[in-house]
């Protein structure tokens, strides 16, 4: 049966006077801004704006499934229904335990009280007997949550996702089912990507490899996806030579398993992605096409590797790479920091505001790199803008980058190519210090983005000789002589002429 907007419309209400009797229909008026009246009708009768909705979802923390779908519970703090009865019933076992548990284990003096022992072993009994009981009813009850929390990971819902986490994390103190465990440790790695932590989601990503990897094989495509998104964290924490290791590693122990997987393929454009942020651009063009030879109908993940590795080689412009693969939040991102970073005033255009949008699809409008993109846009184009700008934009949107080093570097590269493009040369020499400083001061098993080279380049030069002082010399000719090395080895991107 199609579509009925009548019928719709009627369940659509039945949830709104939900609302109204839980909140009144004065609160509802006043947190969205809707006079009392238009709430009321709304209540009765017909046409509902799709801004009120909007409204209710963004001020109460209504779940948008269940306003316009009525699946699941009514807030996204809720679990649903059933998950929540099995939450009644678990409680009740933890105060069972509770009290067996309450015996005093310390009246027990020796051999001589016998009676005590013997009480103390049946506790026992009933406290193992319980706790299997305990663990039994928590396995559904954890696995529906952690059914929930993938799917809201998946769709980057982050605050439900919060929800649900805490939960699973509490729920997972009272079964002892590796399976669900390590599902959990799964999904706190996802979580923990998508917030932006990365040492953690690292560290819940070896947890889960660990276990799979009990005779030294990876198996299947799912331990490879795990072994995957492992790399794509250790590189997006700076680790590039781990990654690097860790991937051909994998691709080793995948071989026999794995041949024709297409997360298979997707590590071999891993690799070669790799090897173009370690300077080994013409390997990883050789490598990027041998692998993408073999990717069939996945161009999501080819999507940014494939391109990246063209821009760094100077092969594509930015507006060539827009169109080729799949559109993800992913290429969306290294896209628009790239063009930012070569100071692309056609290619920021392009970028601007096309790719942002929602995830994973789109760049988030409310973020460091679409707040930063716009800004040095501006500013490329001959607008009057002021340091303090970029301070605002770092303020509202720290950005998120999991080694402090590398953030040092990186803000102070950012804070200096504004001031430069605003022609504050007082700002610009503070923060070419600072930059060239945390450069030197990067671990050695950390490694600074090659997009990076030609920027602080191009800020050490707009300083008048005169008032260079021996660390920017220093730093200058260290870049120079970089980025000429580079462009020996392939990276056309770092040709200016």
């Amino acid at each position: 049966m199609g579509f009925e907007k009548r019928k719709y419309l009627e369940s659509l209400r039945v949830r709104f006077n939900e609302l109204a009797a839980r909140f009144g229909q004065a609160e509802l008026s006043r947190r969205t801004g809707m006079p009392q009246a238009n709430v009321h009708r709304y209540l009765r009768e017909g046409k509902v704006p799709v801004e009120f909705c909007a409204a209710l979802v963004s001020e109460f923390q209504i779940s948008p499934i269940w306003l316009l779908e009525g699946r699941g519970g009514m807030l996204r703090s809720e679990v649903r229904k059933p998950i929540a009865d099995m939450g009644g019933d678990l409680l009740e076992l933890v105060e069972t335990m509770n009290s067996v548990s309450r015996m005093r284990i310390g009246a027990v003096a020796g051999q001589r009280d016998l009676k005590t022992l013997r009480e103390l072993s049946d506790s026992m009994d009933a406290f193992d007997h319980l706790r299997e009981k305990l663990n039994a009813r928590s396995r559904p009850l954890l696995g529906a949550v952690l059914d929930e929390l993938g799917e809201a990971v998946d769709r980057m819902d982050l605050d439900r996702a919060a929800t649900l986490r805490l939960t699973a994390q509490q729920l997972a103190r009272l079964t002892t089912d590796d399976t669900l465990l390590e599902k959990l440790d799964s999904h706190e790695g996802g979580f923990a990507y998508l917030s932006g932590n990365l040492e953690s989601a690292i560290s819940s990503e070896r947890k889960v490899f660990a276990r799979r990897m009990v005779d030294a094989r990876i198996h299947n495509e799912d331990d490879l996806t795990r072994a995957r998104n492992l790399a794509m964290a250790l590189r997006d924490s700076g680790r590039l030579r781990e990654a690097r290791r860790f991937v051909r590693a994998c691709l080793a122990l995948s071989e026999d398993d794995c041949r024709g997987s297409s997360v298979r393929h997707q590590m071999r454009m891993f690799e070669a992605h790799l090897d173009a942020d370690l300077g080994d651009i013409r390997t990883g063009l050789d490598k990027a096409a041998r692998a993408f030879a073999e990717i069939k109908d996945d161009f999501f993940f080819a999507g940014i590797s494939y391109s990246y590795i063209q821009l760094l080689a100077g092969l594509w412009t930015v507006q060539e790479a827009l169109p080729f693969g799949r559109m993800s939040g992913g290429k969306a991102r290294m896209l628009t920091r790239f063009a930012a970073g070569i100071e692309d005033v056609e290619g920021l255009s392009a970028c601007l505001p096309a790719l942002i949008g929602s995830p994973p699809e789109g760049l988030p409008e409310h973020e460091y790199d679409t707040a930063l993109a716009r800004l040095i846009l501006d500013l490329l184009k001959g607008g009057k803008r002021r340091v303090e700008d970029y301070d605002e934009v770092a303020t509202r949107y720290p950005p998120r980058i999991a080694s402090p080093h590398l953030r040092s570097v990186m803000v102070s590269l950012h804070r200096a190519q504004v001031a430069r493009l605003c022609g504050d040369n007082r700002v610009l020499k503070q923060e070419c210090t600072k930059c060239e400083q945390a450069w030197r001061d990067v671990p050695e098993e950390l490694y600074v983005k090659v997009e990076w080279l030609l920027p602080h380049c191009r800020n050490l030069e707009a300083i008048p000789p005169r008032q260079r002082t021996k660390l920017h010399k220093e730093g200058l000719a260290r870049l120079q002589s970089e980025i000429s090395k580079h462009i020996t080895r392939g990276y056309g991107f770092l040709k200016t002429d």
